[in-house]
Parts: C-alpha cells; sequence; structure tokens
C-alpha cells in the first residue's frame, strides 16, 4: 500500500473521531445540571476506559479494536436520537458507554499512528493527522447550524461519519507485537508480506470450497 493512501486512511479516522467530540466531549447537558457530579462521573469513565485500554493495546488486535471502539461511538451518538428524553436513565448509559468508547479510540489512535508511520515521517504525518483532527473540531461545532434544517441533524453527522470511518480502517496494517518501521521501503516490504499472507488465505479458503461442494 502506498504511503499517501495510508495517510488518507488515517486522516479520515482522526477526522471522524474528533468530528463526534462536540457530541462526546463538549455536549454534556444530558447528564443534568449539578456540574460537580457531572466531572466526578466523566473522571471516573475515563479512567476506567483508558485503564482497559491498557489491557486491549496488549492482547487484542489494533484494527479490530480501533474500528470497534469508533463503531460504538457513532452508533451511541445515533441512537440517542431515538431515546425520548423522560428515559433519563438510558440515556446517560448510552452517553456514557459512548464517552468510554471515545477515550478508548484516542488511546489506540496515538499508538496505533506511530506504528503505522515510518520513523523518517513520523513527526510530519503526526502533525498532519493533528491538523486532521483541529479542522474536524471546528467543523463539528459549526455542524450545529444544521439544526435550523433539522433538529437532529447535528447527532446524524455525528454519528453517521464515525461509522463509515471505520470502513477504512479494515485496509490499514495490522501492528500488533510488530517492530516499528525506519522507513518507507521497511513498511512496503511488510504491506507486502501481509498482502501474499491475506492471498494464501484466501486461496485457501476457494480451495476447501471447491472441494466441499465438487
Amino acid at each position: 500500500m502506498p504511503q499517501w493512501v495510508e495517510c488518507l486512511y488515517m486522516l479520515s479516522s482522526s477526522f471522524a473521531e474528533m468530528f463526534s467530540a462536540y457530541v462526546i466531549i463538549l455536549d454534556i447537558q444530558i447528564l443534568g445540571k449539578n456540574i460537580f457530579l457531572n466531572q466526578f462521573l466523566l473522571g471516573v469513565v475515563d479512567i476506567s476506559s483508558k485503564s482497559l485500554t491498557l489491557f486491549i493495546l496488549r492482547n487484542i488486535r489494533r484494527r479490530l479494536s480501533i474500528a470497534f471502539s469508533l463503531l460504538v461511538t457513532g452508533s451511541c451518538v445515533i441512537i440517542t436520537i431515538f431515546v425520548p428524553e423522560e428515559m433519563h436513565i438510558l440515556r446517560l448509559i448510552i452517553f456514557f458507554l459512548g464517552r468510554g468508547f471515545f477515550a478508548a479510540f484516542t488511546c489506540i489512535s496515538v499508538i496505533y499512528t506511530q506504528e503505522l508511520t515510518p520513523t523518517v515521517l513520523r513527526s510530519t504525518l503526526s502533525g498532519v493527522y493533528n491538523i486532521a483532527a483541529r479542522i474536524a473540531t471546528i467543523l463539528s461545532a459549526l455542524a450545529l447550524v444544521t439544526r435550523k434544517y433539522f433538529i437532529h441533524l447535528p447527532m446524524i453527522l455525528c454519528g453517521i461519519i464515525p461509522i463509515v470511518a471505520t470502513v477504512n480502517i479494515y485496509f490499514l496494517l495490522e501492528t500488533l507485537n510488530l517492530p516499528l518501521a525506519d522507513t518507507v521501503k521497511d513498511l512496503e516490504k511488510r504491506c507486502a508480506l501481509m498482502l501474499l499472507y491475506f492471498c494464501g488465505k484466501v486461496g485457501c479458503v476457494i480451495l476447501k470450497w471447491f472441494m466441499i461442494t465438487w
């Protein structure tokens, strides 16, 4: 996979992550008016999710964990639209679930982007990813303007974009327990080996299917 294609995939995930930041981080009026209780609950959720992330980083594949956390974050935002305000407890559970997976995604994303980027380009591409994230944060706040067209449109946008971005995670490399790539050539060699491995698995599945059917 060319380096610029991989960069575009990571840009999309960074953009999607921070585009949903408005709902997950800023729009906390769902929690009520008790500021001290709100901060305590948010702190408990963040500490718990980031502690669990340490286990995830050591034992679960990067693509699976980052795609699942991004998918759940977007899904929680979408589900909140259909939950009536009278069901306050259920809305709180969904909000904290999305907030927890958002916190986990931010931690995994930082590690994953560093593992995917060669050493010679790591600082440069980290800056590019941060720029994309900052632009997404600005646009997520501007998305509130769309409320005059449809009251739930900002929530739909903040939920759909992370869900769509999970598709791009499939095309990235798996980096669990692999050494960091020093140069672009090292990364290209790794891509070629993983492509051969994937083609070999697909070939085995097709061969077994023919043996069973014929």
